[in-house]
């Protein structure tokens, strides 16, 4: 019909333009040809077969890539020459990973439709179940109908998988970690120690001499003496006498603490080493007596003895001498030469405990009656062994004191002459010996009788004599080096001497201990915290340094061979299947595709009729009707005046359309 109303069309514009012709002239007829039938033809071409394949082995290279990165990553430095930086190599795990599942989708998803069409081929479903696969791959909820998992197992279990490579790609880049590990190196170090000698080098002497301390004698009034300084040319002339300031806080700190001070590592946050040298000792003797003593009177108040300590010679009388020059060798006029003699007194500790108050027979004052206890040191050296780690900058250290005593008192004249301690020749004099004076601990405790109690009881001193004494509770004062009193404010009783430091309820009575392991061991900390604080001398030693870097570690491979292992493992059999639907279909179907969409539903006039209704699109507008209709994709047999020798396929009622056969006559456009 239509080529006929073409050619009347041309009659007429014919006639109406020859105006001028004969009218006898005969009419010109124009025929048209029909037009040949567009074939669609079986082939399955290499595009869609090459696609699988190429992108399941392309998926299988990416996983072998990224193991082979992380086998190769494995054990060496995140900055490791040549390496890239670290957020480098996140990254490029990242990009294969990623990689990886995009070349499986992409596989899985040609196979997908591939095998997709091949159902709707051989199997007859509603519109909506059709509508339902075929957007599967991109709505994870379509996996959610039970009568797809019955009717269209194999296309479900495709999505799922599809779906399920998302969260498959989260593990291998978890495979690699970065873990630190230390490398134990053992270099030779400086570090601090303690040389308490003249090794004859000028500087070194001189700081030597800057740590001397000779104390005045210690009575009941108290007088303090620390380091002096001096210049030179070295004379007593020249010497000035004071505390050192910095001495008083080390002593002070580690008295209260009962420990070493805090230190720096001087090589770096994790090393270990150990030092030995000679540091000082108190070899004591304890002596204890029942005494009565005479009161004191100051500012007004009636006092006695508590505690008392310092440097004394043995009969703890005058005060010793600080340099005795030999006037022999060299005069009292000359600078350069001459031999020191350097006496060394004893460190006396006395803490008495009351027992109770006699009245004096001579004046109206009460007399003390306690129970003395008397602790007699001779200064003394002995080897230091000392063990210092430090871990992460946290210090720990422990010492241990060697038993070679050796006793200072036994070398009263060191013979070392003026010019070894100040000249750059090495000394061939025994050395001088330094010791640490433990300042904390000298201020002196007194008491005066606050509160008799009218009890009396006799009493037998430790020279037999025997008194009647009335028990009496003492308030107990501190004596400042000024003479005043300070009601509790002794360094002592905040030390490990006071038993009752820690006891909050008696923490205003000290109880004192005299102990010699007590204060050695606060001679000995410290010494340790003044070789650390001073830093006069220094040695070197072989460190245990801990170095911490930061490797790669292919520590968990098991979660990169089972999610590239099991995503392969179980693509490859769906990519199998699409193979196989491909070649059944005996031609290419494009996923996704309006073209596909438009070619394969255009034949049925009844499809076509019912789907008119939803003509403008929209889920509002698709007929009920339509949803329902059962649908087959086939070989279309509803015209019966159709040429034999074409045929017409697309999606139509599943009574209307025949199922295809590969290789069958050729399909055209009617």
């Amino acid at each position: 019909m239509h080529n006929e109303q073409s050619t009347e069309y041309l009659l007429l514009l014919l006639s109406d333009s020859s105006t001028s012709a004969p009218q006898d002239s005969a009419s010109i007829s124009i025929t048209t040809h029909p037009k040949p039938a567009a074939e669609s033809k079986w082939g399955v071409g290499w595009r869609t077969l090459s696609s699988i394949v190429f992108f399941y082995i392309l998926a299988l290279v990416i996983a072998a890539t990224h193991l082979a990165v992380f086998q190769k990553l494995d054990g060496r430095l995140t900055d490791e020459e040549g390496l890239p930086p670290q957020t480098y190599i996140a990254a490029l795990s990242t990009f294969l990973v990623n990689a990886f599942g995009t070349s499986l989708v992409v596989c899985l998803g040609v196979a997908f439709t591939q095998y997709l069409w091949h159902l709707f081929r051989t199997q007859p479903m509603t519109v909506s179940d059709v509508e339902t696969l075929y957007g599967m791959q991109s709505n994870p909820f379509a996996l959610l109908s039970w009568s797809l998992w019955t009717g269209a197992p194999i296309v479900c279990l495709t999505a799922s998988t599809i779906l399920l490579l998302s969260i498959a790609k989260i593990f291998p880049p978890g495979a690699l970690t970065v873990v630190t590990r230390n490398f134990t190196s053992t270099p030779n170090h400086i570090v601090p120690t303690f040389k308490p000698d003249c090794d004859g080098d000028a500087a070194v002497s001189m700081e030597l001499l800057a740590l001397f301390a000779y104390m005045d004698d210690i009575s009941w009034y108290e007088y303090l003496y620390g380091f002096f300084s001096f210049s030179l040319p070295l004379d007593l002339s020249n010497i000035n006498r004071g505390l050192d300031p910095l001495l008083a806080r080390v002593t002070e700190n580690t008295l209260s603490m009962g420990e070493v001070m805090a230190s720096t590592s001087p090589c770096g946050p994790n090393c270990t080493y150990h030092i030995a040298f000679e540091g000082p000792y108190f070899q004591c003797k304890l002596f204890t007596r029942i005494v009565l003593e005479s009161p004191y009177t100051i500012g007004g108040y009636t006092v006695y003895k508590y505690y008392s300590s310092g440097y004394s010679p043995d009969t703890m009388g005058d005060q010793p001498p600080w340099y005795t020059p030999d006037p022999l060798v060299r005069p009292k006029d000359e600078k350069d030469e001459g031999n020191i003699t350097v006496a060394f007194p004893h460190f006396i500790m006395e803490v008495r405990h009351p027992i109770g108050l006699q009245k004096s027979t001579v004046n109206t004052t009460y007399e003390l009656v306690s129970n003395m206890s008397h602790l007699q040191c001779q200064p003394a050296t002995v080897t230091y062994q000392l063990n210092v780690s430090f871990n992460n900058g946290i210090r720990s250290l422990s010492n241990t004191l060697l038993d070679d005593i050796r006793l200072l008192s036994d070398i009263p004249n060191l013979n070392a002459t003026l010019s070894d301690l100040s000249t750059d020749t090495e000394a061939e004099t025994p050395p001088i010996e330094y010791r640490i004076s433990l300042r904390g601990v000298r201020p002196m405790i007194v008491f005066s009788d606050q509160e008799k109690k009218n009890e009396t009881k006799v009493i037998t001193l430790t020279n037999g004599t025997q008194v009647e004494v009335e028990q009496a509770g003492p308030m107990q004062f501190s004596l400042s080096q000024l003479g005043g009193l300070d009601t509790d404010k002794s360094t002592i009783g905040f030390t490990r001497f006071n038993k009752n430091r820690d006891k909050p309820s008696a923490a205003g009575f000290p109880d004192l201990e005299n102990s010699v392991e007590i204060l050695n061991n606060a001679l000995a900390n410290a010494t340790i915290s003044a070789l650390h604080t001073y830093l006069y001398w220094n040695t070197t030693e072989n460190a245990t340094i801990l170095t911490s870097r930061t490797f790669y570690s292919f520590s968990n491979p098991i979660s990169l061979y089972l999610s590239y292992g099991i995503s392969l493992l179980i693509a490859l059999p769906f990519a199998i299947l699409g193979v196989v639907a491909l070649h059944k279909n005996g031609v290419t179907a494009l996923g996704s595709s309006f073209l596909q969409v438009l070619m394969t539903t255009t034949a049925s006039q009844r499809l076509n009729m019912i789907a008119a209704g939803g003509a403008l699109g929209g889920d509002e507008n698709i007929p009920s009707n339509l949803k329902d209709a059962r649908i087959l994709f086939g070989e279309l047999d509803s015209s019966p005046d159709r040429d034999s020798t074409v045929k017409r396929a697309g999606f139509g009622f599943d009574d209307e359309v025949v199922p295809l056969r590969k290789g069958g006559r050729p399909f055209a456009e009617p």
